[in-house]
Parts: structure tokens; sequence; C-alpha cells
């Protein structure tokens, strides 16, 4: 068995390249959503992503206390802007 080389990271590091991970799937979902069902749609749902990421982030280092209605509030205006985008474009002036 071949024993490979692993990096010890500290916590503080671990955490940045995971959420640097978990950002660059919410852009791919975010391409793929405004592929099929339109742009609008697309930014309220990266929003909603936002809004729980940013929950997260802050239960894992212990900031506050994270709540359902905190993501809610930090995921409500993109989901505004969003449904704003969705409507304009569907009603072609964009």
């Amino acid at each position: 068995m071949i024993k490979l080389p692993t990096i010890q990271l500290p916590a503080d590091k671990a955490l940045h390249l995971k959420a640097g991970a978990l950002f660059a799937a919410g852009a791919v979902v975010m391409l793929l959503v405004a592929r099929y069902a339109g742009p609008g749609i697309a930014v309220a749902a990266s929003a909603v992503g936002m809004g729980w990421g940013v929950e997260r982030y802050q239960a894992i280092r212990h900031e506050g206390t994270p709540s359902n209605a905190d993501w809610a509030a930090s995921a409500a205006p993109g989901v505004v802007v969003g449904v704003v985008i969705e409507l304009v474009t569907r009603a072609g002036l964009l």
C-alpha cells in the first residue's frame, strides 16, 4: 500500500477552503439554473443559498445564534431582485 503525504491545515484555512469550494459549487448551480430556468430564478436561488451559507458560517465560527429568520432575511433582497429580473425578462423588457 502506498502512503500519500498529507497536508495539515489550520482549522481556519480548512474552513476557507470549504467555503471556496461551496462558492464554486453555488456558481455552477446558478449557471445551470440560469440556462434552464431563467436568470431571475437563478439569482433568487443563489440568494437563498448565500443566506443559508452565511448562517452556517456563523454557526461554525460561533458568531451569534443562527436562525431560519436570519438566513431568510439575508436571502430576501436577492429573492426580490430575482423575481423582478424574471418578471422583466418574461415581459420582454430585458
